[in-house]
């Protein structure tokens, strides 16, 4: 992992803000610390980027050709109810600027799923969920299974 440090001005950011774009664009991120500086010289964003050069992340990526697709192992329910705990998972993770996995894999969200999860301690069973986890991301996600598992039971109603 690199690390690559950008100054973004407040007055007139444009030129810098290109700049760290592009970079963004070029490389996989793991992790961005951002700080605002207002000293009397210069006010504005400094940025650390953590990073590898997207060569190198495709060289690990071409390894894992044998990723599941989860709309082959998902009923058409359950799968949307993971797409949904994805959007939330990166939601949460750039929130955070910590890359996705960090929040879940992909397996656990797919666990929460099929094993119905209802309470901190469903999710704990879940391997690879600890009590940081759950004490960090758990309401969350418990609230997002919960309205979409009521929200299947209505649909599944309504169409009888």
């Amino acid at each position: 992992m690199k690390y690559k440090f950008f100054f973004i001005p407040a007055c007139w950011p444009e030129a810098a803000e290109e700049s760290l774009n592009i970079f963004l664009a070029q490389h996989v991120i793991y992790a961005i610390d951002k700080q605002f500086n207002d000293t009397a010289e210069q006010a504005g964003w400094s940025f650390c980027i953590a990073f590898e050069s997207s060569a190198a992340s495709e060289r690990k990526t071409s390894h894992n050709k044998n990723s599941l697709d989860y709309r082959e192992i998902l009923n058409s329910v359950d799968f949307n109810t993971f797409a949904e705990l994805r959007r939330l998972r990166k939601q949460t993770a750039e929130e955070q600027a910590v890359p996705a996995y960090v929040v879940f894999s992909n397996e656990q969200l797919a666990e929460m799923v099929t094993r119905r999860v209802r309470t901190l301690e469903d999710l704990r069973a879940i391997d690879g969920v600890g009590q940081a986890r759950c004490d960090r991301y758990g309401d969350a996600f418990l609230a997002m299974l919960t309205t979409l598992q009521s929200q299947s039971v209505k649909t599944s109603q309504e169409a009888l």
